[in-house]
């Protein structure tokens, strides 16, 4: 019965040994948990102001120079036909990346001052994760939820 006490107490504590040694080189593993902004492409989930998916596609960040991002999106499915800002949605964008606040702000049609869809996204621990408007000459229409999620 001896043998058996301290063979338990031998497995405990090299279990303990085992599980604080994993927790303590947690840090020296190269994680994903610290996202940002880079060019390359981003699939996205555009949703309304109640959570319900209006469309989802890829945005492209062609460049990024200074602090201005440029590229271009498309839609891949559209789930709310009668959504009047898809029609001002031109397929290219510009944008101002503050990299300290890791945000992203973009104008989805850059041609044209008023009527757009401004996106404000900010890269997370683990996600990007922002909000959308639609905003007219009379202010702002429309507005909701933008999820990115980077292109594997």
């Amino acid at each position: 019965k001896n043998d058996f006490n301290e063979m338990k107490n031998w497995i405990s504590i090299v279990s303990l040994l085992i599980f604080f040694g994993l927790c303590g080189c947690g840090s020296s593993f190269k994680q994903k948990s610290d996202l940002s902004f880079s060019t390359g492409d981003y699939y996205f989930n555009m949703l309304d102001s109640n959570g319900n998916k209006i469309a989802s596609g890829k945005f492209s960040i062609t460049s990024i120079s200074d602090n201005t991002a440029t590229g271009l999106y498309k839609f891949e499915n559209k789930y709310i036909n009668d959504f009047s800002a898809f029609e001002v949605m031109s397929g290219e964008f510009n944008g101002q990346l503050d990299t300290e606040k890791k945000t992203l702000w973009m104008n989805t049609n850059p041609k044209i001052s008023d009527n757009n869809v401004f996106i404000n996204i900010t890269a997370g621990k683990f996600s990007y994760i922002g909000e959308w408007r639609y905003s007219t000459m009379r202010g702002i229409q429309n507005w909701g939820k933008i999820q990115f999620f980077e292109s594997k």
